[in-house]
């Protein structure tokens, strides 16, 4: 995995996002290749992304093979799951999640965990104001 984003056949055979890489590349000057290890929000079906040439997982949390994904390997390591522990590792899984940057790049604390969804309380809610007046709230 060299981290280039594969363009193969002719015109109509691009994955969204090789298309995309491709038309900021022109716009905007960019090498196509793209560090691996890269994250991508992808907004197609998964059956037009998979190719055969294995550029792109999914972040789906699968267990992949070390040697084969030894380039990805050396980048994320057992980071998101050490797989077998011994020829696989984990792909990160942000299915239901919402994936965001990091001010502090040497903390992984957000390498995993969290829920899909939470109901916030009214003991979670900071107090507060409006310019209209307050908004009452009381526990049921």
């Amino acid at each position: 995995m060299m981290g280039y984003v594969v363009m193969t056949g002719i015109i109509g055979s691009f994955t969204l996002a090789g298309l995309i890489l491709g038309l900021l590349a022109l716009i905007f000057g960019l090498d196509k290749k793209v560090p691996t290890g890269t994250i991508l929000l992808y907004s197609g079906s998964a059956s037009k992304l998979i190719v055969s040439d294995d550029q792109w997982l999914f972040c789906n949390g699968s267990e992949v093979s070390r040697s084969t994904y030894r380039a990805l390997f050396v980048v994320i390591g057992t980071t998101y799951g050490a797989g077998n522990g011994v020829d696989t590792f984990n792909l990160p899984d942000l299915r239901a999640r919402f994936p965001f940057g990091s001010a502090n790049l040497a903390d992984n604390s957000f390498a995993s965990g969290g829920a899909a969804s939470h109901t916030l309380t009214v003991a979670e809610l900071p107090a507060h104001t409006h310019d209209q007046g307050s908004l009452q709230t009381q526990n049921t």
